[in-house]
């Protein structure tokens, strides 16, 4: 991240104003959730009177006057909270995206000035395809690292510690559970991210290997019909072929098995969840809507 950063620096003025509304999309996020429960706090046969304590300070008809139907001032509510949020998700992955594409031309236009300044040594050690991979795929990378995933991970980020808040205030018991439960799905996903990290840098190692093998073929086809090498270069060209569909395979068997661990998981603490959700509710201390 160190290095994400420093390439996302010059551009901090922009950052700054995605990070703002991301911090809106979690706090309306929040907001929603909780105009929800008194939703259906507020529904028949459900309780409906206003909650107390922590949990009365996110109960949205504690705010509203005595005698007033709270029902359709809450949905109007929850519609321009949703709106809000939606427009704050809309412009914060614009601006994070024009931050990413931004870094990619300046990241692009540094390597390509680099490589312009070596010796003829080094271009004869180092491909073509090898340099222009770094230069397109490379550089690729730090767009989709920059627009897609720390975009995600800010904004999902903040909408946790909101909803962890929130369900702090609700119900605190809940939170020391997600408390404990937490770190075992963060070192699941970790896991499943170091595996797929190795694998991707394995799969660009085989693409790039496919493409000098593919270059030199063609551009020294005189030099395989004169010495006959033809069936060498369809081995060669075939080795390389399945060596990359082989990392390939590898990255189907981690992305495909993380999902039904991970699901699991969820099942499991669904399950405690509403076991523990129909005691509470029994014994009074929680509201269908909490």
């Amino acid at each position: 991240f160190r290095i994400l950063f420093k390439n996302v620096r010059p551009y901090a003025g922009l950052f700054a104003v995605a990070f703002v509304l991301m911090t809106f999309v979690g706090l309306f996020e929040a907001g929603r959730t909780a105009l929800m429960k008194s939703i259906i706090d507020e529904l028949p046969g459900a309780s409906r009177g206003p909650s107390s304590g922590l949990a009365g300070l996110v109960d949205a008809r504690n705010y509203l006057p005595q005698g007033v139907e709270a029902l359709p001032i809450i949905a109007a509510l929850l519609v321009g909270f949703t709106l809000i949020r939606g427009a704050s998700e809309y412009f914060s992955s614009i601006l994070m995206w024009r931050i990413g594409v931004s870094a990619v031309v300046d990241l692009r236009q540094r390597l390509y000035d680099h490589i312009l300044q070596q010796s003829s040594e080094f271009f004869t050690d180092h491909p073509t395809n090898e340099l222009t991979t770094h230069i397109i795929s490379d550089a690729e990378r730090v767009q989709v690292s920059v627009s897609t995933l720390l975009a995600d991970m800010l904004r999902e980020g903040l909408t946790f510690l909101f909803l962890l808040a929130l369900v702090f205030m609700l119900n605190w018991r809940l939170t020391l559970a997600i408390l404990i439960v937490g770190p075992l799905v963060y070192l699941l996903t970790s896991r499943f991210g170091r595996r797929l990290r190795k694998i991707a840098h394995s799969t660009q190692e085989g693409t790039e290997e496919v493409l000098d093998v593919t270059q030199e073929t063609i551009s020294g086809h005189r030099i395989v019909k004169a010495f006959g090498m033809e069936r060498f270069e369809q081995r060669r060209f075939r080795d390389a072929v399945v060596r990359l569909a082989n990392h390939q395979v590898r990255a189907a068997r981690v992305v495909y098995l993380s999902s039904p661990i991970l699901e699991l998981v969820g099942v499991l603490l669904a399950a405690g969840f509403v076991l523990y959700a129909h005691k509470e509710i029994k014994a009074g201390a929680m509201t269908i809507g909490t």
